[in-house]
């Protein structure tokens, strides 16, 4: 009498469509990598102008923010290498210390993309999680951090 044992085949079927799931996922996150840095960069975006002047008090507010909410992905330093991001390989995350960006970006667009975040898959946004007040608390430790850099 033969008896089929079917759990073998089912687990082995489990495994590849979990494979291949994640390989989607990995797939959009590499190749979306460029492109989400870019929806940002609207007109409406480029305009916004920040209200919170750049005060120790409102540096050391977005630090500890950063702290919570930022380092595990950006790095302690905002030098991109926090680890987490990459770890599902999407990556490194926006390196906030390269001179090139920190002359780009304007303020609005670091706000808007904290805000609404990059896509789906690069960075999820925080405007559920933290006011627009401390998001440019947040914009202005950011600069701060390339203008250290920029210093050294």
């Amino acid at each position: 009498e033969r008896v089929e044992c079917e759990v073998p085949m089912r687990l082995s079927l489990i495994r590849i469509g979990f494979a291949g799931v994640c390989l989607a996922v990995t797939t959009a996150i590499v190749t979306a990598g460029g492109q989400l840095q870019k929806t940002n960069r609207t007109p409406e975006a480029q305009k916004l102008k920040n209200p919170a002047a750049r005060t120790t008090a409102s540096i050391d507010a977005g630090r500890k923010l950063y702290v919570f909410y930022c380092a595990l992905c950006h790095g302690q330093y905002g030098k991109g290498d926090g680890g987490v991001y990459g770890a599902f390989g999407g990556g490194s995350p926006r390196n906030f210390v390269d001179n090139e960006w920190q002359s780009t970006v304007t303020d609005g667009e670091i706000f808007v993309a904290i805000q609404d975040g990059l896509g789906i898959v690069e960075m999820s946004g925080f405007k559920k999680k933290i006011t627009e007040s401390q998001t440019w608390d947040l914009v202005n430790y950011v600069r701060s951090i390339g203008e250290k850099s920029a210093a050294q």
